[in-house]
Order: C-alpha cells, then sequence, then structure tokens
C-alpha cells in the first residue's frame, strides 16, 4: 500500500485525465434529453446575448401561460424522438447566469435563436463545468478523507458511466455543482484560517449560487448552518447578507422583465406534481436514468455507501460529508414531484456518493467484512449487465455463478479464520474487481453511445425537425 501512496498523485491524475477524455468521447451524443434542456439553455443563452429584445426560449408550461407564442411537436408521444418546442417571451423559468454561459459558443459561432445549434457547441460549457468538478472533489477528498480514501474518491468520480453521462448534459445543476464544491471548500478553509478574503469570495460564491438555478439559494443556508455551528456568528450574518442580496437581484431581474409572470411560473412550478412524496427518496436510489433506465452499479453502491458512512460519522470530517449530503438531498426531496424527479437534479448529491464509497472501499480493505464485500462484489461487476445489453453474446459466455464462488470464498473463509493471508487474499480480490469494474465502465462509455443512437432511433443532434404548426 505504501507504493501506491508513493504514485498518488500520478494515479488520481491519470484518473481525472482518463475521466476527461471519456466525458468528452462522443460528447454529441448520448444522452441526448427528450425534453430538449440543453438546446434550450443555449437557444435562452443565445437570445439573451443577441439584446434585441427580453430574453426567449421553451418552456415548460404550456396552459394557462400567456408569454407562450408558439407551439408544437414532433413525435409528441414517442418518449426518444420526442422534441417539445414552446416558446416564451419573455423567458423567466430560471435565472440567466449558467444559461448565458451555456449560449457563450453558439453566440460566438453565429447562431441565433430559434434555430438548430450542433450539439457539440452546447454539451462543451458542461464538459468544462464537469472538469472542474473532478479537480474540486480531488481537493475536497484531499481535506476531508485520507490519502488512501481521497484517490479511490477520484477514481469512482471519474469512472462512473452514469457520472460520465451527466457531465455531457448542459443542465443547470452541471454548474450548480462545482459552485456547492467550491463553496464547501472554502468554508473549510475559513473555518481554519478565519481570513475575511475568504468570507468575501465565499459570500461571493454563495450570492451568485441562486443566479444559475433558484435551488441554489440553499448554498448560502448551508454555509450559514455550519458556522453558527461552529460559533462563527458574525462570518454567518456576512453570508446571510449574501443570501438577501442575492434574493433582491434577481427580484429586480425579474422586476424588469416580467415580475407577473415570473410570479405565475412559480406556481405552475406547484402544479407540476412538484408535491413532498415519501417515495422520493427510494425514486432517487432506485432510478437512475436519462431518457431510459440506466442501472449504473456504481451510482447503487455510492448511495449503500453514503448511509452507511453516515452511521459510522464520528469526527467533524465524516460529519461534514454527510450533513451537507443529506441537507442536498433534502432539498431536492422538498423541491420535486415523485414524477418530476428528474436524473439531473441528483448531480449535485453525484460527489458526496463518491466521496462515501472511496471511504467505504478503503474500510472494507482493512477490516474485510462479507457484508460490505457482497455488496462490492455485485454492485462493481453489475455493470457487465449494461455492457451485455450492448454484446449479446458477453452473458452467456460468462460461468458467473462460478466467477461468484471463487471471488466469495476467499470472504466466506476469513469469517471463520481471521488469518493474514486470507485477508490479503481478499484485498487482492477488491482491487482485481475494482480494476476489472474500471474496464467494463470504460467499455459502456466507449460503446453506449453507437449502440444506443443507431439509424433513427434516437435524436439527431444536429437537426431539429417542427412540423404540425399549431395556433394557440
Amino acid at each position: 500500500m505504501e507504493t501506491i501512496l508513493r504514485f498518488r498523485y500520478l494515479i488520481i491524475s491519470l484518473a481525472i485525465i482518463a475521466g476527461i477524455g471519456l466525458r468528452a468521447y462522443q460528447i454529441d451524443k448520448y444522452p441526448l434529453q427528450y425534453n430538449g434542456d440543453d438546446q434550450t439553455h443555449a437557444m435562452v443563452g443565445a437570445s439573451i446575448l443577441s439584446n434585441d429584445h427580453v430574453p426567449a426560449g421553451t418552456t415548460l408550461f404550456i396552459s394557462d401561460n400567456p408569454s407562450l407564442f408558439w407551439f408544437s411537436h414532433v413525435d409528441y408521444y414517442d418518449t426518444v424522438r420526442r422534441y417539445d418546442f414552446r416558446l416564451s417571451e419573455p423567458y423567466v423559468d430560471q435565472p440567466t447566469l449558467a444559461i448565458t454561459i451555456v449560449g457563450l459558443l453558439p453566440k460566438f459561432f453565429g447562431y441565433d435563436h430559434f434555430q438548430p445549434l450542433p450539439q457539440t457547441l452546447v454539451a462543451i460549457p458542461a464538459l468544462l463545468a464537469g472538469i472542474a468538478s473532478m479537480y474540486l472533489v480531488f481537493l475536497l477528498a484531499d481535506k476531508l478523507l485520507n490519502k488512501y480514501e481521497a484517490i479511490l474518491a477520484v477514481v469512482f468520480y471519474s469512472f462512473s458511466p452514469y457520472v460520465i453521462f451527466a457531465h455531457r448534459q448542459a443542465q443547470l445543476e452541471s454548474f450548480l455543482t462545482p459552485v456547492y464544491l467550491l463553496a464547501l471548500l472554502l468554508l473549510l478553509q475559513f473555518i481554519k484560517n478565519k481570513n475575511n478574503r475568504t468570507l468575501f469570495f465565499l459570500s461571493f460564491i454563495c450570492m451568485i449560487a441562486g443566479f444559475i438555478k433558484l435551488i441554489g439559494l440553499i448554498v448560502p443556508v448551508l454555509i450559514c448552518f455550519w458556522l453558527i455551528k461552529e460559533k462563527r456568528f458574525k462570518a454567518a450574518l456576512v453570508i446571510f447578507s449574501s443570501l438577501l442580496a442575492s434574493i433582491a437581484i434577481l427580484l429586480l431581474y425579474y422586476a424588469k422583465i416580467d415580475m407577473t409572470q415570473f410570479i405565475q411560473v412559480l406556481q405552475l412550478q406547484t402544479q407540476q406534481g412538484r408535491s413532498m412524496y415519501l417515495g422520493s427518496l427510494w425514486k432517487i436510489i432506485s432510478d437512475p436514468h436519462f431518457y431510459e433506465p440506466f442501472a449504473d452499479g456504481w451510482y447503487f453502491f455510492g448511495f449503500l455507501s453514503l448511509f452507511i458512512f453516515g452511521f459510522s460519522s464520528k469526527d467533524f470530517n465524516h460529519r461534514f460529508i454527510s450533513v451537507n449530503a443529506i441537507l442536498i438531498l433534502l432539498s431536492v426531496l422538498f423541491t420535486t414531484g415523485l414524477y418530476n424527479n428528474f436524473p439531473w437534479y441528483r448531480y449535485p448529491l453525484l460527489p458526496f456518493i463518491s466521496l462515501a464509497s472511496g471511504w467505504l472501499v478503503w474500510d472494507m480493505l482493512r477490516r474485510p467484512r462479507i457484508s460490505t464485500f457482497v455488496l462490492f462484489l455485485f454492485f462493481m461487476l453489475g455493470n457487465i449487465e449494461i455492457l451485455g445489453q450492448n454484446f449479446a453474446s458477453l452473458r452467456s459466455a460468462l460461468p458467473v455463478k462460478t466467477i461468484l464462488v471463487l471471488l466469495l470464498t476467499p470472504s466466506l473463509l476469513y469469517e471463520i479464520w481471521q488469518k493474514p493471508y486470507l485477508k490479503k487474499l481478499i484485498n487482492f480480490t477488491v482491487i482485481v474487481v475494482l480494476c476489472i469494474s474500471i474496464a467494463v465502465n470504460t467499455l459502456i462509455v466507449l460503446s453506449y453511445p453507437n449502440s444506443r443512437c443507431i439509424d433513427v432511433h434516437c435524436v439527431i443532434p444536429l437537426k431539429v425537425v417542427v412540423s404540425g404548426l399549431q395556433e394557440l
């Protein structure tokens, strides 16, 4: 294990570089959302940058929306090829900071609003935000976990297929995630050094979080929670002031655009099945998907690790991770419904489940237990099932039961005889399984877009067909 520490930064660098390559590979293909949020944000961003009228774009709301001036649809009842085009002016569905960033490249290359956009231009800002998140996960892991756990956390965040595909999407949460992480890093630095410059940058980050998406207003609330807990009341007052400033600026912006319409959109938001459901938590944990189910075993393992991690939280570092993760999870549960619980709402949770996964695997290496090993084994190798969807002969070619018996045998024997050589054998098995799983995940990313987007079975990113024009 000491050898691993000697090459620690090399391993982390290679993991991040490989993660960047996998995220960038065929970035304009899978996954494309059926409701076209990526293109929507780019069109609104280009509209804002054009300065020829108030922001305009496609809206979530069709009925009782006076700003809607055009509605059309293609293959409305086909969940894959459906593309709703609901033009709204003014656009008040979301704050516009991240949306403007998404619109920069299309505007630079001469694309105006309301026209087909190359998906690569739309996805590049999301890719950059994903790269920033990877680096910030490493910094956070380096501060809060031991060196081995930090390496494993970066590996989990870099190679999870679900996280990789999430980082190709220009959803607002893709930009909110690095803001969450940066705010937490600045908070840790301020608690340590009490530097006013750090507090200034922290208050600025807290203020702009709400400009990305309204749920970003939870960031200064989280920071205030920890500052009050640490009895830094003056600092908490500064952060609370940044929250009030953020709300005031947003209200001024919407007052300039159309406050009445903004209030009406907020009311429509509450009517979209967004009531609190007790089943929403299970929905988040058990239903990873994009426009179809995507049962990434690393995703399931991460959430199980997060709850196990929470039960074992003893020191400040562990509580810091688990409490922040739970507070973000609660913010998602209270602002979404059972059926409006879209996958991108969960993106800010992905760094935390990666941190917890790294901790649990290292804990398993230190203290082998059959219960955690079974979870690890089935979820790590479970992604072979995803790969098997692309290679039909793979499942039948593998003697699955025989392989599982061989892999489980050392752990079963260790429950009877705690021999050092059995522990070494278990650790070797864990490392081998993790390496195999990384290879499988890499193959999933390299093969999944091609096998899923063949012929006419997926959305074509360079073309938007508008037919059946309907007067409202």
